[in-house]
């Protein structure tokens, strides 16, 4: 809980000039889900740098933690699409908090009946917003389900890491 309030700031503070310096509609209901996404991504990144910090010592910490992240980033729709993979892997994206985070962020930003997008050439493929979610494969998906998957996500991974923490100390692992 003590980390909470930094991890806040901080993302906030990043929210804030990210979205003015990429040009967003100054809407706050847009910009308060793309600052709520972002803070539950960072929520379950710490999430797991908890459970990594109470499986492991310092330095094999180090070089396990990235091992930890890889499914995730593999899984997130950033390196392949789930629409592209058979059916029996599928899980691997629902539990893949990347996954839910660019779900979340590409359904705030180009999602609830954004106006077209200004351009400046004959034709551009993404003026239409949903042309974009639809590309990238969340045209279907839900804001609300990624913001309750990331907090499903992060719950399980804190109880994990509270779990494992309190048997590492109880048997002096």
């Amino acid at each position: 809980m003590s980390s909470l309030p930094m991890q806040t700031v901080c993302v906030l503070i990043y929210a804030c000039t990210t979205y003015w310096f990429t040009g967003q509609p100054l809407e706050w209901q847009r910009f308060f889900a793309f600052s709520w996404i972002l803070i539950e991504i960072s929520y379950v990144a710490m999430c797991l740098g908890f459970l990594n910090g109470s499986i492991f010592n310092v330095k094999n910490g180090v070089i396990f933690g990235p091992f930890f992240i890889t499914p995730f980033l593999i899984f997130s729709g950033f390196l392949l699409r789930m629409a592209d993979t058979p059916s029996y892997v599928h899980w691997l994206f629902h539990i893949s908090f990347l996954k839910h985070g660019l779900v979340g962020l590409s359904l705030s930003i180009f999602g609830t009946d954004r106006a077209k997008l200004e351009c400046e050439k004959v034709y551009c493929h993404y003026r239409n917003p949903r042309q974009f979610l639809k590309d990238v494969g969340v045209e279907s998906d839900h804001y609300y389900i990624a913001v309750a998957a990331l907090a499903l996500i992060a719950a399980v991974v804190i109880t994990s890491a509270y779990l494992i923490l309190k048997y590492r100390l109880k048997k002096k692992w």
